[in-house]
């Protein structure tokens, strides 16, 4: 090309000529034609001519790609314009190409081109085109090139490195080529033309001609044909299948690249149809000949370039992986299609799929009526029956077989008359298949049989023949008689009759007559075998019956032994891998066999049996309906059980070991782990020799009992039950092992109290990862154990847990099934999603099982949770079967987001008391949480419904089920006392019109040779697709793994107390609420910390600027109205996020229930903040009056000190800095004198102020007040004495009565409440008095360092707090004593007098911190540094600098003491957590962590205040360390959100000013404004140095301060790393400490039962928010010192365990909480009365206990408990009679994580 033209930007060519730019606009292209880079590439005007003579002459050439082709050879050829284009370059049109067969095609296209351009071109020229045609090698079929052919850039390159591209169907932005000539095929290389007849008339006589080899693709070709060579070999696991995809397979117009997926996603469904897709063909077809008279004619084409559906199979088999290859095989054989058997593949020309077919399990009877159950590939011996043929037939060998085989029922063996069965096999000839052939009453065939199927001419494929004589009992062998005559037919035939040992059946057909007879040799040969005529007319079925018959007779001869398939000797499909997977299963192998299956349990999974046993107590511990005796027994026995599992592991059988070993050292490897497991699943099934004998011995023992006297049922039953014994011995699967694994978890997370517990080297902490990889790749989970019916919580929450810490919290969307035993639930599921849940008509095994499938990103949610139970009403389980299904049902139904409820056929009445029992149970969690709407949905599936249209026909059975739905529901309702429920739907989501389906049944026909219905899996995959709808229109939110652990757990519980009302509000509903107070805090935070800043910078620097007071209060007003106008836009931000929070968030579905109250809530904290706010503007302005009224003596000082200086500067110039130091003393003493005398502290008011606060408090009860304090003046010391308190409160003579005991009927009830003496009674007061005592020295610890002064605040303070803790002790009411007005008072008043010396304090801290000598300390380090500069004679410039940066000095460090504590708050609660929920956690983590008993009975006794006194340890810890700098950290955190900042502010001021002006005074003017923005600094108090205007530049002077600004940043820094948490001053009414208290504590209710602090963050959250108060975990009542009635034992039943019993509590609680009720009291006064603890929401309804009949929810009180118990005893000298005794179990470890189970 010329130079010029652009050229692309990769390989340089040229891309455009010049002349061409205006053919532009017609078409163009964004790829270089030779590198395919994406630059913009123009197409030249003579190849758009071309393209439009193509478009009318020849319009399959006039696609995109050959376009591209033509510009190509137009640009090597520089051809402008078609008159150019005279002779073809054949020689260039080959390089183009790439391929031979490419070539042929671009040859006839540029032929036909040349002939449209140049009509009269010679004959010459046509016949030197054809004969390069005829030089290309036309064998293989064309099928594919490349979308864009490439183009040499040097002509003389070989052709080799060329590359074709694929054909791809329409769209026509792809290449679509006709096909090239090829021959014409061989008659018989895959499979015939369909003929009319089968044994049509023969034709013209033929002699016999030597038999030519055939050419057959390779695997390869066609996995590259569909897309696959990334995939080959073995590449498509399981994850690249089965996943959910939103909308379902399309079939219809299938691409080549995605119908392998297709095929293999339909047979895993067990959709034999899938077996016949094939992309949709649209390629034009190849010519058949090509001559000099013909190269104009434009021929018709063919299907030659279809594929073939078995090519597609073989190939998408090959590219699976051995996982994905068994569970084909297993779907095939389901399905009753063949699957492949022997087959060639890379390095191995004979593989037999042996791995493949170990998952497929037969069961038949034997022709002796006994039923087998066994796998393909085990010893047991199916004769091998092998059909092959030798030459071409008239009818398909594979048809027949089928109709052999099945009674052409059905189509096992593909052929050609199936769909798509006449395309042309390319890689499947030579592949044997096979099918199981099982017997049945329909066929003359009495013996099972492996039925092989060579495809293609045995002659061909001698390998493959070979080895099935060797394997095959029987050959049946089809043969065309025209070839006895070839010498290699009848060398065959001769050596098949040598073959003794071999039966051979020989079927004779005839296509032609012989032009010649068979010879002797021929005929004698034939009449050795047993030979099928299929004479003239003789109807296909005759033929198939003989040949039955003959293959009956052979089966039935005695011969040699007959191998077992597993024993043919061949290369077998194990691969790698599956070797490796069987070498780690040895050990575990032998040592099976060794013990024998029915002794494994006791020998090796010993942990089982103890589970069983524990697992029994535990129901028992924790039924609502056992007696307390009985729980305790049960609690004893559990613990018993647990000790002997724990000594158990440390001893583990060399199967669990060496289980547990493989299992953590292979896990990371996910093929080989599951390959592994599927050896030892495999290895069970067929170890269970004894499983059917004792079934059938079962059965008879049941029918038996049934016609047996009245006498004899007792030893049935005993028989019986030992019976189910032995079958559970004999039932082991890999289940079995899982659950030991479980069990050793379990067992040593319990022993391991301390530390991680090792065992043989393994960490048990990697079990539970190791499982959560297990899940996540597909293999089940066992939720729910069916042996010992009963939930592992603490392995399978661990496994959830390892799960989202692996994968993240993902979202899952819970399917779970109901049905009657062996209804088809876990076909159901295996085939709507492809799993691999147990299918089998024994029930060996029992629970519910979890498995996950992953979904495409598209999808809301991340895995759908398929749960599997066991079937409903097992007759195995007798009286049994309703207990146990009751709680089935409800556990299935509970965890479901969407519930399948399958019926066997249309009649639900089978189902009807499960139904009753799942609307019992959506009723009852309804109760639990009517606030929110469960999202639960229901939809049921009727199975075997044979009649086409069912659904039509049965709208009038539809309606019938759904009244009786809503009668049930209505019924149901009643009994659990709701009212409003008057349907079905209104407890759950239901649609009759919607979600009743109506499927056929599972097979097709009678078993065992029964196929798996189409249209079972079409109903199951249209099911599948309503459950996604479903997720689409109605779910919005779904559960993350922890909170379906959560789930699992609360349901569990809640159904073992058999009559609670089931709630998940203890823990998902908890967590909820928990975020969003969390995200409500956050919101009210940012607003407090808004409004802080804004008070320090908006609201204060305009009051520090007012020059007059007067103008104070004017800047105080302006002050307001911004602040109404800034909460009100701030008010509105925090409505809008926390809105959206509501809305948009996980657990969106709780949270709305409390959205309204919470948006109100946050506009009532925006108005006690705007209170608040006010109060603190008016604090200061209150101090700039004071200022004002002190500044102008500073500024006189000043002048003062300027001029004393000037004047000594002389005469001390030199001296030394002790010299100047003392005329500055003695100067500024001087001053000192002119000052007022400092106000003298009046401790006299501080009493008087107290007193005159006390009876105002108590105006009606003044004369008690008097009393008390005479007794106890407030000046009095060491009160709280423990030897001096009761002369204190009760002293001798004092006729006042401070409490009241009542005894009345207490024995006669069952109570908390003891009897005591009056001593006693009063010591016990004595005891509460002084623990109340303490608690108030701590506020007074958090108030000493105020600075405000006392106030009435601080009396109020001391005051509620001592009526709360009085009128709230359990320990007084509990014991029945009433304490009286005047106790309270007295008790007031001791305490005021414990504050007393606090207050005192308080008072001297006010008066220093105001006092004159302090105000001025920073004024005279000031006014010493100028005297010292002016002295010194420094330089103007630094005199002026150092002055400014004195006194912003000053005024930063008083800046900075005013917002500290607010900008250190929020760090602390981000440190410690936004919510009281996360600060007890802490504090609680923290105390159990040091093992500090006391620290814990403070908390018993005052929450609060030991939080207060934590924080305050905790705070001071966090922020008086020291660091490597010699700082602190709280110095840290001023420096970088203070000090810093402000600096920089600074200096970028000073820098601004400078710019602005020349003079002095006029930088300070500019400069005062600009630092404005961060606090105030006035012109006047700078005006001193104006006196040095005339002589100092401003620019000097900026350098010095500058400088000293860096020198002031250290000297602040300095300043705050002095200071410690005794010498930190807080500025403000209260102390950092209590105001991060403040901000977290929230609601101060206590449980009115056991005084335990409620959670929640927000105060008065149930009024504001409607919802209820709650615990982290209430305590045992023990730990209050609560005894046993009648004695002086501690009793440990904490509140949710008591909620479950019938156990009552006094109403004296009601009355001291302020919630009587008419019925508390009787008629006489004296009389008590008791309401039972179950009913305790009707006197609380404010408060949510979630009860727990075990006792068990506590974990951490239970730890202290035992852990202190002896300190518990010494300190409310009483004793333990006993404690559970897993209490002891509890570690401290796991203690502290039952605090935090809903953090995590």
């Amino acid at each position: 090309m010329a130079e010029g033209h652009p050229r692309c930007p990769r390989c340089s060519e040229p891309i455009l000529r010049a002349d061409a730019q205006n053919a532009a606009g017609l078409s163009w292209h964004k790829r270089c034609l030779r590198c395919g880079n994406d630059a913009e590439v123009r197409l030249s005007s003579a190849a758009l001519k071309a393209k439009e003579m193509l478009s009318e002459k020849h319009p399959e050439y006039a696609s995109t790609a050959f376009l591209y082709v033509i510009e190509s050879y137009l640009r090597k050829k520089n051809i402008v314009t078609l008159d150019s284009l005279e002779a073809i370059d054949y020689e260039l049109i080959r390089k183009l190409a790439g391929d031979e067969e490419s070539n042929q095609v671009l040859t006839d296209l540029f032929t036909k081109l040349h002939k449209i351009i140049r009509p009269t071109s010679s004959v010459a020229d046509r016949k030197k085109m054809f004969e390069a045609m005829t030089q290309q090698n036309s064998k293989k079929r064309f099928s594919t090139i490349k979308q864009s052919v490439p183009v040499q850039k040097e002509l003389g390159t070989s052709s080799t490195t060329q590359q074709s591209l694929p054909l791809s169907p329409r769209p026509v932005s792809k290449l679509e080529l006709p096909a090239p000539p090829v021959p014409t095929p061989p008659k018989r290389q895959g499979s015939m033309p369909n003929r009319p007849n089968v044994n049509p008339q023969p034709t013209t006589p033929r002699v016999a001609e030597p038999r030519k080899p055939m050419n057959f693709g390779s695997v390869q070709e066609t996995v590259e044909h569909l897309g696959l060579k990334s995939y080959y070999p073995e590449r498509i696991s399981r994850k690249d299948i089965l996943f959910v995809r939103r909308s379902q397979d399309e079939r219809r117009n299938l691409k080549e690249n995605s119908v392998a997926w297709q095929v293999i996603r339909a047979l895993i469904s067990c959709d034999a149809q899938g077996r016949n897709l094939v992309p949709e063909t649209t390629a034009p077809a190849l010519p058949k000949k090509m001559s000099l008279l013909n190269l104009e004619d434009d021929d018709e084409g063919s299907s030659e370039n279809e594929l073939n559906p078995m090519d597609i199979l073989l190939a998408s088999y090959l590219c699976c992986d051995k996982e994905v290859q068994q569970m084909l095989c297993k779907a095939l054989f389901a399905c009753k299609l063949a699957f492949p058997f022997i087959y060639s593949t890379v390095g191995k020309p004979l593989v037999m799929s042996s791995w493949s077919l170990k998952d497929i399990v037969v069961q038949f009877i034997n022709e002796n009526g006994q039923y087998i159950e066994t796998s393909l590939m085990t010893d047991y011996h199916f004769p091998v029956v092998s059909f092959v043929r030798i030459g071409d037939l008239p009818v398909s060998k594979s048809k027949l077989l089928n109709s052999l085989l099945n009674g052409s029922s059905h189509e096992t063996f593909f052929h050609r008359d199936c769909t798509n069965g006449h395309a042309r096999r390319v890689c499947s000839n030579g592949l044997v298949e096979a099918t199981v052939f099982l017997p049945s009453r329909n066929n003359k065939l009495t013996r099972a049989f492996l039925a092989t199927n060579l495809r293609g001419d045995l002659l061909d494929f001698r390998d493959k023949y070979q080895v099935l004589t060797s394997a095959s009992k029987v050959l049946v062998v089809f043969v065309d008689v025209s070839t006895l005559s070839q010498p290699e037919c009848f060398s065959q035939l001769q050596s098949m009759s040598k073959m003794k040992e071999l039966e051979v059946i020989v079927v004779l057909y005839k296509t032609q007559t012989l032009a010649n007879p068979l010879s002797s040799e021929s005929m004698s040969i034939l009449k050795s075998f047993s030979c099928v005529d299929t004479k003239k007319g003789r109807p296909e079925r005759e033929i198939v019956g003989e040949i039955q018959q003959r293959l009956s007779e052979s089966l039935a001869k005695d011969g040699m032994e007959q191998k077992s398939i597993g024993e043919i000797k061949v290369d077998f499909d194990d691969g790698s891998l599956v070797s490796q997977a069987r070498q780690l299963c040895s050990f575990i192998f032998a040592e099976v066999t060794k013990c024998g299956i029915m002794n494994l349990k006791k020998k090796h999974l010993p942990l089982q049996e103890k589970w069983m046993d524990y697992s029994r107590h535990y129901k028992k511990e924790n039924s609502s309906k056992a007696t307390d005796e009985a729980k305790l027994e049960a609690q004893h026995q559990r613990f018993k059980a647990r000790r002997q599992q724990m000594g158990l592991c440390d001893q583990l059988s060399p199967i669990m070991e060496e289980f547990l070993t493989t299992l953590t050292k292979i896990a990371d490897n996910e093929l080989l782990v599951k390959l592994w497991l599927q050896c030892i699943r495999s290895f069970f099934d067929t170890s269970r020799e004894h499983l059917p004998k004792l079934q059938k011995m079962q059965k008879e023992l049941r029918q038996q009992k049934e016609t047996a006297d009245e006498s004899s049922p007792t030893t049935i039953d005993d028989q019986l039950k030992e019976l189910g014994h032995q079958i559970l011995l004999a039932s082991i699967g890999l289940e079995n092992l899982f659950r030991e694994a479980g069990q050793v978890y379990e067992a040593s997370s319990a022993a391991s109290l301390e530390s991680t517990k090792t065992f043989q080297a393994l960490d048990i902490n990697l079990f539970p990862r190791v499982m959560a990889k297990l899940l996540l790749c597909g293999v089940p989970l066992e939720i729910l154990d069916g042996d010992a019916g009963n939930i592992p919580s603490a392995w399978i929450s661990a496994i959830l847990k390892s799960c989202q810490e692996l994968v993240g919290d993902k979202k899952i969307y819970v399917i779970s099934v109901l049905g009657l035993q062996s209804s088809g639930k876990s076909t159901l599921l295996n085939t709507m999603f492809g799993l691999k849940f147990a299918v089998s008509a024994s029930r060996c095994t029992r629970g519910a099982f979890l498995q996950l499938v992953p979904v495409e990103s598209a999808m809301p949610f991340d895995y759908v949770a398929v749960l599997d139970t066991e079937g409903l009403r097992a007759p195995e389980l007798g009286l049994e079967k309703y207990h146990h299904d009751n709680e089935l049902a409800t556990l299935v139904l509970g965890l479901g987001d969407v519930t399948i409820i399958n019926i066997k056929g249309e009649n639900a009445a089978e189902m009807n008391e499960i139904l009753q029992i799942a609307i019992h149970a959506f009723i009852r969690m309804k109760m639990g949480n009517k606030d929110r709407d469960l999202h639960r949905h229901c939809i049921f599936i009727h199975q075997n419904v044979a009649a086409a249209g069912a659904k039509e026909m049965v709208q009038e059975a539809t309606f019938k089920i759904q009244q009786k739905l809503d009668n049930m529901a209505k019924e149901a309702a009643e009994e659990e006392g709701l009212h409003d429920v008057n349907r079905f739907g209104d407890i759950l989501q239901f649609n009759r019109d919607t979600d009743i389906f109506f499927m056929s049944d599972l097979l097709q026909g009678d078993p065992p040779m029964a196929p798996v219905n189409p249209g079972y899996s079409m109903g199951v995959q249209e099911v599948k697709q309503h459950l996604l709808h479903i997720l689409d229109e109605e779910q919005k939110r779904y559960l993350g793994f922890s909170d379906f652990s959560h789930r699992v757990n609360d349901l569990w519980k809640a159904i073992l107390s058999e009559d609670f009302v089931f709630s998940f509000k203890s823990s998902v509903e908890l967590k909820a609420y928990n975020m969003m107070e969390n995200k409500f805090l956050e919101v009210k935070n940012h607003i407090e910390e808004l409004s802080e800043d804004w008070l320090h910078r908006s609201a204060a620097i305009p009051v520090r600027k007012c020059e007059m007071v007067s103008a104070v209060a004017d800047a105080q007003q302006r002050a307001i109205s911004e602040l109404r106008a800034m909460l009100e836009t701030w008010q509105q931000q925090g409505l809008n996020s926390l809105n959206l929070f509501l809305d948009k968030n996980q657990y969106s579905e709780y949270t709305i229930q409390w959205k309204e109250r919470k948006l109100v809530s946050l506009r009532d904290c925006i108005k006690s903040l705007e209170q608040s706010l006010r109060q603190k503007l008016q604090f200061l302005c209150d101090g700039q009056k004071v200022e004002l009224q002190q500044g102008s003596r500073t500024e006189e000082w000043e002048s003062k000190i300027i001029r004393r200086a000037t004047e000594l500067a002389p005469t001390l110039k030199s001296s030394s800095t002790e010299k100047i130091l003392q005329e500055f003393e003695a100067l500024w003493q001087e001053f000192a004198q002119q000052l007022p005398p400092e106000r003298t502290v009046d401790f006299g008011s501080i009493e008087s102020q107290v007193v005159d606060q006390l009876r105002e408090i108590y105006y009606n009860e003044k004369n008690y007040v008097g009393l008390f304090l005479e007794q106890i003046p407030l000046k009095r010391q060491s009160v709280a004495r423990s030897d001096s308190l009761p002369e204190i409160l009760f002293p001798k003579g004092d006729t006042v009565q401070l409490i009241i005991p009542e005894r009345s009927n207490i024995k006669q009830l069952k109570s908390y409440v003891s009897s005591k003496p009056e001593k006693e009674e009063r010591n016990l007061v004595v005891d509460v008095v002084s623990d109340i005592l303490k608690a108030v020295q701590s506020l007074c610890e958090d108030m000493r360092g105020d600075l405000t002064g006392v106030s009435k605040v601080h009396v109020n303070r001391i005051q509620k707090y001592v009526c709360d803790a009085v009128n709230s002790s359990i320990r007084i009411s509990s014991n029945h004593i009433r304490t009286t007005r005047a106790f309270e008072i007295k008790v007031v008043v001791l305490a005021l007098s414990i504050a007393y010396p606090t207050f005192e304090q308080m008072t001297r801290n006010f008066y220093e911190a105001n006092s004159i000598k302090t105000k001025l300390a920073d004024t005279k380090t000031k006014m010493l540094n100028l005297f010292e500069n002016i002295v010194r004679r420094q330089a103007e410039a630094k005199i002026v600098a150092d002055f400014i940066r004195d006194h912003l000095y000053s005024v930063m460090k008083q800046a900075f003491q005013e917002r500290m504590a607010g900008k250190l708050r929020g760090v602390m609660r981000n440190e410690i957590g936004r919510t009281k929920y996360q600060l007890i956690v802490r504090m609680l983590t923290d105390i159990a962590q040091r093992r500090d008993a006391e620290s814990i009975l403070q908390y018993v006794r005052d929450s609060h205040t030991t939080a207060l006194k934590w924080l305050t340890q905790f705070i001071n810890r966090q922020l008086f360390q020291r660091t490597p700098d010699g700082n602190t950290v709280f110095s840290g955190h001023l420096e970088s959100s203070l000090i810093a900042p402000i600096i920089a502010v600074t200096e970028e001021a000073a820098r601004v000013a400078a710019t602005r002006c020349t003079s002095l005074k006029v930088w300070i003017d500019e400069f005062c404004k600009e630092i404005k923005k961060e606090f105030v600094v006035l012109p006047r108090h700078l005006q001193h140095v104006c006196t040095y205007e005339s002589t100092v530049k401003v620019e000097d002077m900026l350098k010095h301060l500058l400088g000293g600004l860096g020198d002031l940043k250290s000297t602040l820094i300095k300043h705050f790393a002095s200071m410690n948490e005794s010498t930190v001053r807080w500025h403000g009414d209260s102390t950092l400490y209590s105001d991060v208290l403040q901000s977290l504590w929230g609601c101060n209710e206590r449980c009115p039962f056991c005084s335990e602090p409620c959670c929640k963050s927000q105060e008065n959250h149930h009024e504001k928010d409607g919802s209820p108060h709650c615990c982290i975990q209430h305590r045992p009542h023990g730990v209050n010192g609560v005894c046993y009635i009648g004695t002086d034992q501690l009793k440990f039943e904490n509140c949710e365990c008591l909620t479950c019993s019938g156990d009552r509590f006094s109403c004296w609680i009601c009355k001291r909480r302020g919630k009587q009720t008419p019925n508390c009291r009787g008629d006489d006064s004296e009389q008590e009365v008791y309401h039972p603890y179950k009913e305790y929401k009707k006197y609380f309804p404010e408060w949510e206990i979630d009860p727990d009949a075990g006792n068990d929810s506590a974990k951490f009180w239970h730890w202290f408990s035992w852990t202190f118990k002896d300190k518990l005893q010494a300190k409310y000298q009483k004793g333990i009679e006993q404690l559970p005794p897993t209490w002891e179990l509890v570690s401290k470890k796991e203690a502290i994580d039952s605090l935090r189970f809903l953090l995590d």
